[in-house]
């Protein structure tokens, strides 16, 4: 791995975001050599990483509405459907998550519950670009 990149910090990051990509993409994370790519993927890791531990716990952004704030985002790899997550639910035993569907760039956005391991088990992917 680079020298710019901790490897510490690197393995705490994957940790977090494990609960929020497939198994699949998990293990389809290409940074275990010394390429710009492998350092550019783990910097996206880490970003990423530090987003989802400051998303807010559902509800803290209600009645914010359209300045609410997406911290990650989901694609749908065969159309144009994107979710924008906004809250996270993990307390208790749950894993849901709050925020927006946008079905195609003509649509409006459609808010809810989103339930993260149907989102992950459909292939959706987490945007580490967004």
């Amino acid at each position: 791995m680079n020298k710019l990149i901790n490897q510490e910090q690197l393995n705490r990051s994957l940790d977090v975001i494990a609960s929020f990509v497939s198994k699949k993409d998990f293990d389809d994370i290409d940074w275990n050599d010394n390429t710009v790519r492998s350092v550019r993927m783990a910097e996206q890791v880490i970003t990423t990483a530090n987003r989802i531990e400051s998303m807010p716990s559902t509800i803290e952004q209600s009645g914010k509405g359209d300045d609410a704030i997406a911290f990650v985002s989901y694609l749908d790899p065969n159309s144009e459907k994107r979710w924008y997550v906004t809250e996270k639910d993990t307390d208790d035993g749950q894993f849901q998550v709050f925020g927006a569907m946008k079905q195609d760039n003509d649509s409006d956005l459609i808010t809810g519950i989103i339930p993260l391991q149907e989102v992950l088990a459909k292939n959706y992917y987490l945007d580490l670009n967004f």
